[in-house]
């Protein structure tokens, strides 16, 4: 019976790992995802300033005219 025990606190140990590693797997991707979500969203409002500040100088030059 102890070699039975044994076993089976084994793969109890072994599927407490894998769950382990899962959820840090699941969490790494979810870092990752919203890194990018970030950087993408970075990207898209620096492109909206400088479109802003094209605009606006275009804006002043054609009022200067």
């Amino acid at each position: 019976m102890s070699r039975i025990s044994s076993i089976i606190q084994t793969i109890d140990f072994a599927k407490q790992l894998l769950t382990v590693q899962v959820q840090l797997e699941e969490a790494r991707v979810t870092n990752e995802f919203y890194a990018q979500l970030i950087a993408g969203y970075q990207k898209v409002s620096l492109a909206e300033k400088q479109m802003q500040v094209k605009n606006t100088c275009s804006y002043i030059s054609g009022a200067m005219e």
